[in-house]
């Protein structure tokens, strides 16, 4: 993981106003209540999830790198329902297992080299109980522009905190799996906030597979898309895998 990454999270507020709730929390809050307390929420981000699963007597624990971005989530209403640690996905401890792990966001594509991919899958197997559940997404390379460099272009627009309207412009540079992204915010009175820096990694399902049978999972269901869509390798635009600790 860089700390390059951290700049795209300085802003909790405006991270929250720009991702709000969506299929993919529906999603991943079935499996949650399926699984059963306790719950953790990898790279919780600003907690809406979190909270979402306290608020379904959970238990949650969230865990994030972005100290500010675990501020923002204690102050939530219904923060207080859940622990909230500053803690590097790939090397943490907590005093007890869990029943069911998650990872939103794309969080996974902020590992960037096969060793941290495979010191997070050691480390939350560690904390899962026998047969617990991890569950996370990763961008499909095939069906994303994998290896196109993509000049300063209009993703989307968002009302910010105070209401006004926001475009998300961004530019990428590809180097191998690595995609090296420029994210610019701008306001409709002209301001703009200077460009945050993120990069991601790209990882076929293939990959994946490797990964987690090493780590002592096993693939119980893979999805292409947010509501679940059946996956297909070459044109779906999402991996979403649900494994067991075996």
């Amino acid at each position: 993981m860089s700390d390059d990454n951290l700049s795209e999270f300085a802003d909790a507020a405006l991270y929250e106003a720009e991702n709000r709730w969506d299929a993919a929390d529906d999603f991943y809050l079935s499996l949650a209540k399926a699984g059963g307390a306790p719950a953790l929420d990898l790279a919780c981000g600003t907690g809406r999830l979190a909270v979402a699963m306290a608020e379904a007597g959970l238990d949650p624990w969230g865990l994030d790198l972005a100290a500010g971005m675990l501020g923002f989530a204690a102050a939530r209403p219904g923060g207080q329902r859940v622990v909230w640690r500053v803690a590097d996905m790939r090397d943490f401890a907590l005093p007890h297992p869990f029943r069911f792990a998650v990872m939103t966001g794309h969080a996974w594509q902020m590992l960037l080299r096969d060793a941290d991919m495979a010191a997070c899958l050691a480390v939350v197997a560690r904390h899962l109980e026998p047969g617990g559940r991890f569950a996370f997404e990763t961008r499909n390379p095939a069906a994303n522009d994998f290896g196109r460099d993509q000049p300063m272009t209009f993703w989307r627009a968002f009302a910010a905190p105070d209401g006004r309207r926001v475009e998300t412009w961004y530019a990428s540079r590809w180097q191998g799996p690595l995609e090296h992204i420029a994210v610019e915010r701008r306001w409709a009175d002209g301001s703009r906030r200077m460009p945050s820096a993120i990069t991601l990694r790209y990882t076929t399902a293939e990959e994946l597979d490797r990964l987690l049978a090493a780590a002592g999972f096993a693939v119980e269901m893979r999805h292409g898309a947010f509501p679940p869509a059946r996956y297909d390798a070459a044109t779906s635009p999402e991996i979403v895998t649900v494994a067991r600790k075996a």
